[in-house]
């Protein structure tokens, strides 16, 4: 596993392919799971500093800036969770920023026990794992309950309310990227 915080996952310039799971969350508190071909440049998406053309639309490190000084972020368009971290800095610049790889998502699927339910689905992982990936982010949501994700969670979303300033738990609100 991948393991980063926020703030260096916003400046991580490495593109991690082909894809992974990926989980946005604040010590036991899990805000959001979910999958891209480049989680750190989904980040910036989620924060609404980056496009769907794999270009920042403001600086990173100009960012990082406003969120240690309290500037209005209210600006940035971005998703739910990019709000949450926005509306919860500089705090939320330590936030764990964890990426799954191949084996992490293997040992998911194991500990979910979608393995006995699906016998060859450990086989199809070891193939290739990045074609099996919305089922490891599926089985991530059913397991941590994260309370930003809208779609394929069943659970109750309930955030913390030392978290909730800003952030729209309405399953209509809109998620401005959606890749």
């Amino acid at each position: 596993m991948i393991k980063q915080t926020i703030r260096e996952a916003i400046m991580d310039d490495s593109a991690i392919i082909p894809g992974y799971v990926y989980v946005v969350r604040d010590g036991d508190v899990i805000f959001y799971v979910g999958i891209s071909r480049d989680p750190t440049f989904r980040l910036c998406q989620h924060l609404g500093i980056a496009d769907g053309w794999n270009a920042y639309t403001y600086s990173r490190k100009r960012l990082i800036q406003d969120m240690e000084n309290g500037a209005d972020t209210s600006g940035f368009f971005g998703s739910q969770v990019g709000a949450c971290i926005l509306n919860n800095a500089p705090e939320s610049l330590g936030w764990s920023f964890d990426i799954y790889e191949k084996e992490d998502a293997i040992a998911v699927i194991k500990r979910t026990n979608l393995a006995q339910a699906f016998p060859r689905m450990l086989e199809m992982m070891e193939v290739n794992w990045y074609e099996q990936r919305t089922i490891v982010e599926n089985a991530l949501i059913e397991e941590l309950k994260p309370c930003l994700n809208s779609s394929n969670n069943a659970h109750e979303r309930n955030i913390p309310e030392k978290y909730k300033s800003g952030v729209n738990l309405d399953d209509n609100a809109v998620d401005y990227i959606r890749l």
